[in-house]
């Protein structure tokens, strides 16, 4: 069994998640891959898409070739050029034209593929060709293949790029970005003016513990996903605001910490400057803002974005975790005796 499975998973969350541009609904990867979201895909005769196509709630026309795969998430695949890799359709049809040539494997999950006299299917030996429709449920995958079937340097390089579209797709990923840190950094102003006192014990934690601190952190992450449904199945009768209240008290605590961390960050940077005389809320906002600022820019680095959620989480955890230790802020660190105590403001 080919790696069918495996595509609508991988395509799904890598492709969406690591392109580094967009633009009128359409994503577009370093590798030459073509992600759509809530629009169609179109390849036209003259064109060669290097990567895989991808649709959303659209549909695909190949009428050139794809190097790789082609896939319809809700939306239907016409196909009268080339495909080397697999041809799938979840929930739609896949209509093969005379001329259609597909290299490997064609699955329809919830639909019908119709197939003109003339369109060929070669597949693997596994799957016959006789047999090139398939519905859920199938058999379970087996390692996919990594080598090509075809020599690439044989075949046309002309990929599909839409520059426009990157340029005003990068400009939208900064000006989110930046609004994004104004938004965190105007909270931790309110946070750190509000609660000044809960936020310096939280940042004394963070500075005495950071590594444990982290891991309670991440803990604290973990146990809240995974027990929001056992929380919601037995608060079902209040609608769920068990949940609710979980997931308020793990916001509450996440703004204090990211208010410490902010905090600690911005009396680095003022005193990098030579700018004394700031108060706990100024230095938490500058922190916030330039921590912010800098995830988000790196977030629309190419390769680099698909490992920026890390980056928020090392961000968030340490602080996260030190307001649940603090009991949110209110409970100061206790040292064990020999270790010298933290002091606020230290």
């Amino acid at each position: 069994m080919k790696r069918t499975v495996f595509l609508l998973v991988l395509l799904a969350l890598l492709l969406a998640g690591c392109a580094p541009q967009e633009g009128d609904g359409v994503l577009f990867s370093q590798s030459g891959d073509v992600v759509a979201f809530g629009r169609d895909v179109n390849v036209t005769a003259n064109e060669v898409v290097n990567g895989s196509v991808v649709a959303f709630g659209g549909m695909v026309d190949v009428q050139g070739k794809v190097l790789r795969d082609v896939v319809a998430f809700g939306g239907n695949v016409s196909i009268s050029g080339e495909v080397y890799g697999d041809v799938v359709a979840f929930g739609g049809n896949v209509d093969l034209q005379s001329t259609a040539v597909l290299h490997r494997d064609l699955v329809a999950f919830g639909g019908v593929v119709t197939r003109e006299e003339g369109a060929k299917v070669r597949g693997s030996t596994e799957w016959p060709l006789e047999s090139v429709t398939r519905v859920w449920p199938t058999p379970l995958p087996t390692v996919p293949r990594i080598k090509p079937d075809i020599p690439f340097a044989t075949l046309p390089t002309m990929a599909v790029y839409r520059g426009w579209e990157a340029v005003i797709g990068f400009m939208l990923g900064l000006i989110k970005g930046i609004l994004s840190a104004l938004v965190l950094a105007a909270l931790a102003f309110l946070v750190a003016a509000l609660f000044p006192k809960q936020v310096q014990v939280v940042r004394d934690t963070v500075a005495a513990q950071a590594v444990p601190s982290a891991l309670v952190g991440l803990a604290t992450i973990f146990l809240a996903i995974v027990l929001a449904i056992p929380v919601m199945l037995l608060t079902i009768c209040l609608l769920g605001l068990g949940v609710v209240a979980m997931w308020a008290a793990v916001v509450i605590a996440g703004l204090l910490g990211i208010t410490a961390v902010g905090a600690m960050a911005g009396e680095s940077i003022l005193a990098a400057f030579k700018v004394s005389g700031s108060t706990m809320p100024i230095a938490a906002t500058v922190g916030v803002l330039a921590i912010s600022l800098v995830l988000s820019l790196v977030s629309l680095v190419p390769i680099v974005n698909c490992v920026g959620w890390l980056l928020w989480l090392i961000f968030i955890t340490p602080g996260l975790g030190a307001a649940v230790l603090s009991k949110f802020g209110t409970e100061q660190l206790r040292v064990p005796s020999g270790e010298p105590s933290v002091q606020p403001g230290q």
